[in-house]
């Protein structure tokens, strides 16, 4: 028998599901978080996880008394993936920011000094978010952060043809 009408909400905060086998059983779960970050690989996974309990032929999950045991280990398996590493992030961030330098016609110091910035914007950043501030606060922590970079690099003399 398949699950007739599984529901889900996810916020930044929370995942919510709410079950229902068609027969008046309706179940409910709620795992909730202090992070405001946002996963949308493991979001995009929860959501395929509900759309197959509806299907008959969903492979991940068996069907009959043990398939509410595997949609919870399945839940538990996507929360406990692992993230890149800090590093990775860091030069991704740093990476980022320089290639757009070049994509909006900044010269190869400019790159640099980009490069530069991103990374340690993207390090900082890090230790930032463990702060109780909303995401509007942190990115604009974050610009001021990167304009403080910027003009500290610019103050100490490292200029650019006009």
């Amino acid at each position: 028998m398949a699950i007739r009408t599984p529901d889900s909400f996810v916020t930044p905060t929370g995942i919510f599901l709410s079950i229902s086998d068609g027969d008046q059983q309706n179940y409910y779960a709620d795992q909730t978080r202090g992070s405001t970050r946002i996963d949308l690989g493991k979001i995009t996974q929860v959501s395929q996880v509900v759309n197959c309990l509806q299907s008959e032929s969903c492979g991940k999950l068996r069907h009959g008394e043990g398939r509410s045991r595997d949609f919870l280990m399945e839940l538990q398996r996507i929360d406990a993936e692992r993230n890149y590493p800090m590093w990775v992030t860091n030069l991704c961030g740093g990476a980022t920011s320089g290639f757009f330098c070049l994509l909006f016609g900044g010269s190869w110091m400019e790159f640099v000094v980009a490069f530069l910035i991103g990374l340690l914007v993207s390090a900082s950043l890090k230790y930032i978010s463990r702060l109780p501030v909303n995401n509007f606060l942190l990115n604009a922590l974050a610009s001021a952060l990167i304009v403080l970079l910027a003009k500290t690099i610019r103050y100490l003399g490292a200029s650019y043809p006009a």
